[in-house]
């Protein structure tokens, strides 16, 4: 009787352990399901910057000096003569980027640069609002620091119009901007200091 007793104890206590062993491995799989659905979503998002043709080329300008680019056909009706394409060049995307006034006429290619950027900070919100809900993980997104640098200072103006990108970015309130600025910063600091990212 007191065996019995023994046999059952070990067979309901090791009933036990492995129910809790299968909670364990189940809850272990939930948690790696979360963060493949976090990072999946992260790259589904920096898909945007090839698949959205406004933000491609969004990308295209701050990564060349000058270039020859096709008018998108929406902005077709800005140009003259429906020209099939312009010069890309900075001097225009510096006089696209002032912040205007009253008397502000934004011409072909002017109402484009503004347009797309504009796009492009909103995008940029976007992502820092799916970082500070907790969607994905700054490293998820790490590669966007690239373009961050880019808007902080364009490697092809000089000076005070280095800040062009900045100085819109203050003036218009962007302010998840700056924020997901200073997160990828943050990030590098570690990585640099040698400290594992979050």
């Amino acid at each position: 009787m007191i065996l019995e007793t023994s046999i059952r104890d070990v067979l309901t206590s090791l009933s036990g352990l492995i129910g809790l062993g299968g909670f364990g491995v189940g809850l272990y799989q939930y948690y790696r399901a979360q963060v493949w659905k976090k990072s999946e979503f992260a790259a589904a998002q920096l898909q945007r910057l090839t698949d959205d043709p406004d933000l491609a080329l969004c990308c295209v300008f701050l990564d060349w000096g000058e270039r020859k680019i096709p008018v998108p056909e929406r902005y077709k009706v800005f140009t003259t003569n429906s020209e099939a394409s312009f010069k890309h060049d900075w001097d225009s995307v510096k006089q696209a980027l002032t912040p205007e006034n009253k008397e502000s006429n934004f011409n072909f290619p002017l109402v484009l640069y503004r347009d797309l950027f504009d796009k492009f900070l909103v995008y940029l919100e976007g992502i820092n609002f799916y970082l500070s809900r907790g969607l994905f993980e700054v490293d998820d997104v790490c590669s966007l620091k690239y373009w961050l640098d880019e808007l902080r200072e364009s490697r092809y103006l000089e000076g005070e119009d280095q800040k062009v990108f900045m100085k819109f970015i203050e003036h218009y309130h962007y302010e998840g901007v700056k924020s997901l600025m200073k997160k990828l910063d943050l990030e590098e600091e570690k990585k640099a200091a040698g400290m594992k990212p979050r």
